[in-house]
């Protein structure tokens, strides 16, 4: 399960709509009490009670922290001044984030200091989400000239995997295991990689709308969502595709499961 939303499913702006199974029908609201201009573009617990969030206030970072299962968060000093995209942690200490100028950012004190671990490569460029397979193997994916990046030792370097293009904007990407991974984008793009990010092939989706997430249970099973309710079954590993009628149009934003049968 990845960490921007877990157990407590914090909702960021996003519809949230049952998948398969249907057991979470009450709803407590979590919302941050926050100026105007504030937003969450990420969430990571790290237990049933203990999490982080990244977004914005006004055209600055901000960054918070909950201890109390998402009920109430308090704001802590950002990375920097610019936006955070995403943000996922390993424990209540080791981390990582990523800004809208493109850095990913490390901290292993839990938020009080943070080293960068990556090259800047402008606002427009910037990375858009985060990805781990297990405690040292991560990806990371964006926009632009951004391109996609691989870690092989928990975040403290990065080496790209997909060569970057200035057309290509891609919104999420997941890696079940450490060999395998998946990238989604815009105009319907899918592309994969079996052997740990060397080569990276392009797979058909069938749909030319932005594909805004995407998860793997395995290396086989996986679903994408999209705009204009857009959502996508493989059962091979994306040699092919299906497409699963949603019952809406909204724009669908995230999609994460909590076993190997609801998801959301």
């Amino acid at each position: 399960m990845r960490n921007f939303i877990v157990q407590q499913m914090v909702l960021l702006g996003f519809i949230l709509i049952p998948v398969l199974e249907s057991t979470a029908q009450t709803w407590s609201d979590a919302s941050v009490t926050t100026p105007a201009n504030t937003s969450i573009n990420g969430v990571s617990f790290v237990s049933p009670t203990f999490a982080f969030s990244g977004g914005t206030y006004g055209s600055n970072g901000a960054m918070r922290k909950s201890f109390d299962a998402g009920q109430n968060w308090n704001q802590f000093a950002s990375t920097s001044s610019e936006p955070v995209n995403d943000v996922y942690f390993f424990s209540s200490t080791m981390g990582m984030v990523l800004t809208g100028s493109g850095y990913v950012y490390r901290t292993t004190d839990g938020g009080a200091t943070f080293t960068s671990t990556a090259p800047g490569q402008g606002s427009a460029n910037a990375f858009k989400k985060i990805t781990f397979a297990n405690s040292s193997v991560g990806y990371i994916a964006g926009q632009n000239f951004s391109g996609i990046y691989k870690t092989t030792n928990a975040g403290i370097s990065w080496t790209q995997q997909f060569a970057a293009n200035f057309n290509i904007v891609w919104r999420s990407i997941h890696a079940p295991t450490t060999t395998n991974a998946w990238a989604v984008g815009q105009d319907g793009i899918i592309n994969s990689t079996m052997d740990g990010g060397t080569v990276w092939t392009a797979q058909t989706s069938g749909v030319n709308t932005m594909l805004q997430d995407v998860y793997f249970q395995n290396a086989t099973t996986g679903f994408i969502v999209g705009n204009d309710g857009v959502i996508l079954k493989t059962t091979n590993g994306g040699v092919n595709w299906s497409s699963i009628t949603s019952g809406t149009t909204s724009h669908l934003n995230a999609i994460d499961f909590v076993s190997v049968n609801e998801g959301w």
